[in-house]
């Protein structure tokens, strides 16, 4: 499914007619980690995105993101934001400012955990005249528990567990993240 949406995005960015669209649409991948967390290794995210520009300089963005932990704990972290781009320049490269609010979920088989989260962030984008975009941002975020984890006990019944499973703590976190996406 991602190849066939990389294909898709290539394909439909040949066009010259898509270049000055309205909307945009791509894929991110990249890493997050919790300020607590900063001594472990960052848990690597894969994101879609969606974009609507609003005037010259000013866009909406929603975006949808899934969060990988590579410890084998089982952890699934998914999240959904919304996104204001402000475009700091005109042209092919052109700076930008984003800020977002967003929901995601913590799902293990040790918890179940819903959480609130707002950035600030920095970035750069490459627009093609074809319509291909090509980005880079860095993210600065706060992430707060909606509730007490609801805890579903140990996965196997009568065991300790050895670890805790992975997660992105409560408080500051950091994300960087690239993206390819078109305009149509």
């Amino acid at each position: 499914m991602r190849l066939a949406f990389v294909g898709l995005l290539l394909a439909a960015s040949t066009s010259p007619v898509l270049a000055e669209g309205r909307f945009s649409a791509g894929l991110g991948l990249g890493l997050t980690q919790s300020a607590v967390d900063a001594g472990a290794d960052a848990n690597h995210t894969l994101n879609l995105f969606g974009r609507v520009q609003l005037t010259n300089r000013l866009a909406g963005q929603l975006e949808v993101t899934r969060i990988a932990t590579e410890d084998g704990s089982g952890t699934d972290l998914r999240a959904v934001a919304g996104v204001v781009v402000f475009d700091l320049g005109r042209g092919r490269v052109v700076p930008t400012i984003l800020a977002g609010l967003g929901i995601d979920n913590e799902t293990n088989a040790y918890q179940d955990t819903d959480y609130t989260n707002a950035f600030l962030g920095l970035g750069l984008e490459y627009r093609a005249p074809n319509g291909l975009t090509v980005g880079a941002d860095l993210r600065m975020g706060s992430r707060t528990a909606d509730a007490q984890p609801v805890y579903t006990g140990n996965p196997v019944p009568g065991t300790l567990a050895r670890t805790a499973p992975s997660s992105l703590s409560d408080g500051e976190y950091r994300a960087a993240r690239v993206t390819v996406g078109v305009r149509f």
